[in-house]
């Protein structure tokens, strides 16, 4: 049996016994309604009540009742049990045929979701043409998500001209509109002065936003730039709360952060059981910068029995998702024989997975074996050209090699000037040898000159 509220401005619908009052508008007054008159709209509002209850079949049914009176709402909801498996056996195809007529009926939701099932190939042959299509269609009703989606499109230049200052312009509009994930991300434009002016306190306030909502992307955010922009431990401490809220949420980067603070004692008191607690935490979702540094909490023993096989396992799994400084510990470990056997070939090879990245140490050490020929032929010219990549990262030992590279005539054509240049801001970086060939070859210019 089903009750409906008596309030006609209402129309709160519930099947079995009714409460006492309407949870909708507080009316102490239901009258039965037939199953053949409940409209669209009801079986909606029947699903609602059964997805709380987490009934799915039932809640699948209701709105499989609301789809064949051709209500789009309801042909997007149970598009949507389809496309979970909810209630039903999984279908991306079942989704995409409801979501399209929904779509095609006008409702901006259906529409979303249909760019979506386009823009990742679920259900339907992957089409960025129509992925965009699909979100416009939404967007011009101003529904955020589908605002917030075409922005990133605009962002990375996927079915559309790359462009920041539309995507802002997108972000801004679904921001807005309360959508939290477009709030952290406008935040973040405006942070990065990327489509918009850069503004640290237009970015604050829109993390903030975010953050209010208790969205983790908008907590972590916040927690970071307390993190960058504080100046004493005063400041530092602020970013401790959002990055533990954000931490709680299971946001693995704001685990990892609150880990380093920890770690080093930035806005909170060192507590190395705090710090692997939060870095194993972030670890076992995946993420690379924790799994490094879980690696070195074991190469050096802190807070764990040292152990460099455990090391090297951990930098391999953090090197095999592509994370450059875990790439460049593993080489070392191979080239020295921690946890493994020395071996320079799978040495050179982390080292240049790493320097293809950009990753400064691993340009310089890869420079070092072809200077040496460890693991790879010798080669002054490529020693010279990985020194030059890393120096140009302000890598001071690599401007130091680079240095000796021209005053020797290693590689490149001798230039005691540029050997000069490059020993002396070696110098100034704290390479102290550096300093002593440095007045060496400049007694040798003067004697030149003499």
């Amino acid at each position: 049996m089903f009750y409906r509220c008596s309030n006609q401005d209402c129309g709160y619908l519930i099947q079995g016994s009714p409460p006492q009052l309407c949870p909708v508008c507080g009316c102490g007054y239901f009258k039965k309604e037939e199953e053949d008159r409940i409209d669209g709209q009801g079986w909606i509002i029947l699903g609602y009540q059964a997805e709380v209850r987490k009934d799915w079949e039932q809640a699948a049914g209701y709105y499989g009742a609301g789809t064949a009176l051709g209500y789009p709402p309801a042909q997007c909801a149970l598009g949507w049990c389809y496309e979970t498996g909810h209630g039903v056996e999984r279908s991306p195809e079942e989704a995409v045929r409801l979501y399209r007529l929904s779509a095609e009926a006008g409702y901006p939701p259906a529409q979303c979701n249909l760019a979506w099932c386009y823009e990742n190939g679920r259900g339907v042959r992957q089409d960025m043409g129509q992925a965009v299509y699909w979100y416009k269609e939404a967007a011009e009703q101003q529904f955020p998500r589908a605002l917030c989606n075409l922005g990133l499109c605009h962002e990375t230049g996927r079915g559309v001209e790359q462009s920041w200052e539309q995507a802002a312009s997108l972000y801004r509009a679904a921001a807005l509109r309360e959508y939290t994930p477009a709030r952290h991300v406008l935040g973040w434009c405006y942070e990065h002065g990327r489509g918009v002016e850069q503004n640290y306190g237009l970015a604050f306030h829109w993390y903030e936003q975010a953050a209010k909502q208790k969205d983790a992307e908008g907590l972590y955010n916040i927690g970071i730039y307390f993190l960058r922009n504080g100046q004493t431990q005063e400041e530092w401490e602020k970013a401790i709360q959002p990055l533990r809220q954000a931490a709680l949420e299971g946001h693995a980067s704001a685990q990892y952060y609150l880990g380093w603070c920890y770690e080093h004692g930035q806005g909170s008191d060192q507590d190395t059981e705090q710090a692997l607690y939060w870095y194993r935490k972030a670890a076992e979702q995946g993420d690379p910068e924790s799994i490094c540094r879980l690696g070195l909490f074991y190469e050096y023993g802190y807070g764990v029995e040292q152990s460099w096989e455990r090391a090297v396992h951990l930098y391999r799994v953090a090197a095999e998702q592509g994370y450059s400084p875990a790439q460049c510990n593993l080489a070392w470990c191979h080239a020295n024989g921690k946890g493994v056997n020395k071996d320079l070939r799978e040495a050179v090879y982390w080292y240049e997975k790493a320097a293809y990245q950009g990753n400064s140490r691993g340009q310089f050490n890869l420079g070092v074996c072809y200077a040496n020929g460890e693991g790879v032929m010798r080669d002054d010219r490529q020693a010279a050209a990985w020194y030059r990549l890393a120096a140009e990262q302000g890598e001071p030992s690599a401007k130091y090699n680079l240095g000796w590279c021209y005053e020797h005539g290693l590689g490149v054509k001798r230039d005691y000037k540029e050997a000069l240049r490059l020993y002396r801001e070696a110098a100034q970086l704290g390479v102290e040898p550096a300093r002593r060939l440095m007045e060496e070859l400049v007694t040798l210019l003067q004697n030149f000159k003499n």
